[in-house]
């Protein structure tokens, strides 16, 4: 049992989640960072298309995105598992 996994949320959790999320898409562009964001295209969780916004508003130059292919699942980084990313 990961004490990390969220089973159960309450509507406050959950607003203030949504409310962060918006922040991040709003503000996107001010992130003045070196930036790398590799997301999973068969994510259930994370939305790959709201990813796909996310990462257009990213400030060019600073960042770089890889969207995994539809088959690799999110937590492949978590587990170890390698894949072959090409540009």
């Amino acid at each position: 049992e990961d004490p990390l996994v969220l089973r159960q949320v309450n509507v406050r959790w959950f607003r203030e989640a949504l409310g962060a999320q918006r922040e991040v898409l709003q503000r996107a562009r001010e992130l003045d960072l070196p930036l790398l964001v590799l997301y999973a295209g068969a994510d259930r969780v994370a939305d790959p298309d709201e990813t796909d916004r996310f990462v257009a508003r990213l400030p060019r130059g600073r960042s770089e995105a890889r969207r995994l292919p539809e088959g690799v699942k999110p937590l492949v980084l978590r587990c170890g598992e390698r894949v072959e990313i090409h540009p």
